[in-house]
């Protein structure tokens, strides 16, 4: 989807992982957050999630099968082998 502006990257830390910390930072924001897929932030108005890349990679690995083995080369080739080539993405 093209953007609809400039891109802006915050990141927060606090003690707490809990949903109510989460709202409190992004107020009236609407649009994409990229996540680890924390399932508390589930459904929250305007706001779309999206995991990162490293998350999805690490629960491949946590499943210890055929399958999370073609999750993780997935993941390595979208990462890996497309990193040198993200310039093509911001044209």
């Amino acid at each position: 989807m093209p953007s609809q502006g400039s891109t802006i990257v915050l990141f927060q830390s606090a003690l707490s992982h809990a949903r109510s910390v989460l709202e409190s930072f992004i107020k009236d924001y609407s649009g994409t957050i990229v996540g680890d897929g924390y399932s508390a932030y589930d459904k929250i108005e305007g706001v779309t999630f999206a995991n990162c890349w490293a998350h999805v990679r690490r629960y491949w690995l946590k499943a210890d099968s055929k399958n999370g083995q073609i999750g993780i080369k997935y993941c390595d080739v979208i990462y890996f082998d497309l990193k040198g080539n993200l310039s093509i993405c911001s044209e």
